[in-house]
C-alpha cells in the first residue's frame, strides 16, 4: 500500500483522481433528483423536445454535480458522512476502543 505525501498531490493522477471523487460525490449528494431528471427527459423527448436541448440539460446538470461535490468537500460534509457511518461500523468502534487502551498503558504497536 502506497502512503502518498503532500508531493504527490501534485501530479496528474492525483488531479485527475480529485476531479472524479468531486463529480462521484456530487453525483450520489444529488441520486434521487437524477431519476427525477431522467423521467423528465424521458416525457420531454417523447413530447416533442429535441435531443440536443435534453443534452444541453443534461451537460448543465454534470457542471451542476461537479461544483456541488466540489464545495460537499472543501466545507467538510463529506468527513461529516465518514464519521457517521464509522459511528456504526463495528470494525471501527472495535479499533478506536484498542487504540483508547493503548494510549492509557502508552503501548504503540
Amino acid at each position: 500500500m502506497k502512503f502518498y505525501k503532500l508531493k504527490d498531490f501534485n501530479t496528474w493522477q492525483m488531479k485527475f483522481a480529485a476531479v472524479k471523487k468531486y463529480f462521484d460525490t456530487g453525483i450520489s449528494v444529488t441520486s434521487y433528483f437524477t431519476k427525477l431528471l431522467m423521467v423528465v427527459g424521458f416525457a420531454a423527448i417523447i413530447e416533442g423536445m429535441t435531443t440536443t436541448t435534453t443534452l444541453i440539460i443534461g451537460g448543465i446538470y454534470t457542471i451542476f454535480c461537479f461544483i456541488l461535490g466540489f464545495f460537499w468537500i472543501k466545507i467538510g460534509l463529506f468527513l461529516a458522512e465518514q464519521e457517521i457511518s464509522n459511528l456504526y461500523n463495528l470494525f471501527v468502534q472495535q479499533m478506536r476502543q484498542k487504540v483508547m487502551i493503548n494510549k492509557k498503558r502508552k503501548v504503540y504497536k
